[in-house]
């Protein structure tokens, strides 16, 4: 099992989740746009809305290319989608994180 992330902190709380859990995991703090291992995968997953998180359309294409890329013959790729309704409703333009060494993490959205 791969988990890749270009946040240090969400792949900091990832590797205590699967620690707890007791799964091996190769953890990559990569961005998905640059992130790929052609066909090294069975299955590749996109989650938390995570795709479409680019400004320019150029770039998401390249994460989906990257991930399909990455897919073994055969492979699946799953992807957790939102639709604009839902995230218009739940939208948040700031909110804070506390960060694995206790300090936090602001993000702003526009």
């Amino acid at each position: 099992m791969t988990g890749v992330d270009r946040t240090a902190a969400y792949l900091q709380k990832a590797r205590d989740a699967a620690g707890v859990e007791g799964l091996a995991v190769e953890w990559i703090e990569a961005d998905a746009r640059e992130f790929l291992r052609p066909a090294a995968f069975d299955l590749a997953i996109n989650m938390y809305t995570s795709f479409g998180y680019f400004e320019d359309p150029a770039e998401d294409r390249r994460v989906a290319e990257n991930l399909c890329t990455s897919l073994s013959p055969g492979g699946n790729l799953v992807m957790d989608l939102m639709g604009k309704e839902r995230l218009a409703r739940i939208f948040s333009p700031r909110s804070w994180d506390e960060l694995p060494d206790g300090s936090l993490f602001l993000q702003e959205r526009e």
